[in-house]
């Protein structure tokens, strides 16, 4: 197997309700997905909640450094533009 690539982000401690003080060391990409009700959202609210930390290069990042790009996220910061339409193509005939 070939080996990991690192990332700047080297700890997560994830100490949840499903997760007891539950630690690994991440690479530098990662995707969570599974069906609805799996825990994606939970998980991920975890770390904006306290329940889970990070270390950025051995040092600990505070909660206002960490940003969740989930459904709240789009909510508060792109759903509020109006019709702005999600995916557009730029042509010869309409650029």
């Amino acid at each position: 197997m070939a080996e990991k690539i690192k990332t700047c982000i080297t700890k997560m401690t994830i100490n949840a309700p499903t997760y007891s003080n539950v630690s690994f060391s991440p690479t530098m990409i990662n995707f969570l997905y599974g069906k609805n009700g799996t825990g994606k959202s939970s998980l991920a609210r975890s770390f904006k909640d306290g329940c889970a930390k990070m270390e950025w290069k051995g040092s600990p990042l505070s909660n206002e450094q960490v940003f969740i790009y989930n459904e709240e996220f789009i909510q508060k910061n792109i759903q509020s533009y109006g019709n702005i339409p999600g995916v557009f193509t730029i042509s010869e005939v309409n650029a």
